[in-house]
């Protein structure tokens, strides 16, 4: 009996080990200093491809950096690059779909990660070209781009410039920014900021652990942070201002002629609003009213911070 016990641990402990082994980050391979695979940079992979606008990219990468801008051409250059011994590690390819261009980086081993391959995906397309872009490890850039485009990352930032058509870009540890945009925007981040400039249209952006600065004209704006500031520059006719924070302060400026409905709210600061309103009720921590006789909502809301409403 004792026996069959002392088995039935074994069994359990070597169980155990091939669990761990197979489903923890621990057993990744650091390559940082660059004697395993080659310490300098090379051209991985060079393709070209036929295309028409309105297609998509589609980028699926483990632990690569991915740079996405257009030219004047009916064709897609996908280049790779990495350290000279990155394809014993990796399956890298590039090939055409019928929906346009499919681009992959995936580890040759379910259950072995390696770091620091030095990866970097750089894609040129038309201009009007849709884009889904997923990369586990990098940060992303994409620019003059027109289309449907959705972009994630678990662990880079995400920066992005001269957009249109609908935007939704999501990353758990890093900042987000976009600068001249003109359509529908999404934005989330885990553990970043979150930044965008001369944005021209609706815009949904979050953090958990960042600060929020938009300058945007017209479109919806719903903004929300558990753990930082909102800073908020609209222009335009409003369609509607939400920004909510847990932890910080709230200050947004509109125009002077902008109608509104306002209401805004503080648990731990204080309340100022600048602009002229008709059927006011305030006191240290609330401010309601009218605002050129009134119009969509405007509400700001903080746990732990000031409300700031002024006009430009």
């Amino acid at each position: 009996m004792r026996r069959t016990f002392q088995i039935y641990k074994l069994l359990l402990l070597i169980f155990v080990i091939f669990t761990l082994v197979t489903a923890q980050p621990g057993c990744t391979v650091n390559l940082g200093d660059g004697s395993a695979v080659g310490s300098s940079e090379h051209l991985l992979l060079n393709k070209s491809f036929t295309a028409t606008s309105g297609e998509k990219l589609m980028i699926n990468a483990s632990g690569a950096d991915v740079k996405v801008s257009s030219w004047n051409k009916n064709e897609v250059s996908v280049k790779i690059y990495g350290k000279e011994k990155a394809g014993e590690y990796v399956d890298i390819f590039a090939e055409r779909s019928s929906a346009g261009v499919l681009v992959e980086i995936k580890n040759k081993s379910i259950i072995k990660w390696v770091n620091n391959l030095g990866l970097k995906i750089e894609v040129v397309t038309p201009e009007k070209y849709s884009a889904n872009i997923e990369t586990s490890g990098g940060d992303v850039e994409i620019k003059d781009i027109s289309g449907s485009l959705l972009i994630g990352t678990s662990g880079g930032d995400i920066k992005m410039m001269n957009l249109s058509g609908s935007l939704i870009a999501k990353t758990s540890g890093g900042d987000i920014s976009l600068e001249k945009f003109d359509g529908s925007v999404e934005m989330k981040t885990s553990g970043g900021d979150v930044k965008i400039r001369e944005g021209k249209g609706s815009v949904d952006a979050g953090t958990s652990g960042g600060d929020i600065d938009v300058q945007t004209a017209s479109g919806t704006v719903n903004l929300g942070t558990s753990g930082g500031d909102i800073k908020l520059r609209y222009t335009g006719e409003n369609q509607g201002i939400n920004c909510r924070t847990s932890g910080g302060d709230i200050m947004v400026s509109v125009p002077a002629d902008l109608k509104a409905e306002v209401a805004l709210e503080s648990v731990g600061g204080s309340v100022r609003c600048n602009l002229d309103a008709t059927g006011v009720s305030m006191d240290k921590n609330k401010f309601s009213g009218n605002i050129n006789g009134g119009g969509p909502r405007v509400i700001c809301k903080t746990s732990g911070g000031s409300v700031s409403l002024k006009k430009e």
